[in-house]
């Protein structure tokens, strides 16, 4: 009778870059798994547990990056027909007279 292969375990920080390798590449899990030889379900297991841990993963992160050009316009259209293109955003007081018909003052 053979001796069954022993397999070392993957620590979770282990796990925790193989996840973010997969997301890095942009391949589903189950194309990268096969690529890299590691078990499906072991991926899915750790993966799955990383996120009750409350581990955020680059895909779930809350902060997406922006990019903010020096140079925009803004352009509003109002109902009476009356087009106002401006280089900045206007004060929130001043789109609040301008909606009630007061006097403007840019």
């Amino acid at each position: 009778m053979k001796a069954a292969k022993r397999v070392r375990r993957k620590s979770r920080r282990e796990w925790m870059a193989i996840i973010e390798a997969q997301v890095a590449s942009g391949k589903t899990a189950g194309i990268y798994c096969r690529e890299q030889g590691i078990p499906y379900e072991s991926f899915l297991y750790n993966r799955r547990k990383a996120k009750q841990r409350k581990a955020v993963l680059p895909s779930e992160s809350a902060f997406v990056p922006v990019h903010v050009s020096s140079t925009f316009r803004v352009i509003l259209r109002l109902p009476s027909g009356v087009v106002l293109e401006c280089d900045r955003l206007p004060e929130a007081s001043w789109l609040v007279e301008l909606s009630s018909g007061g006097k403007i003052t840019c």
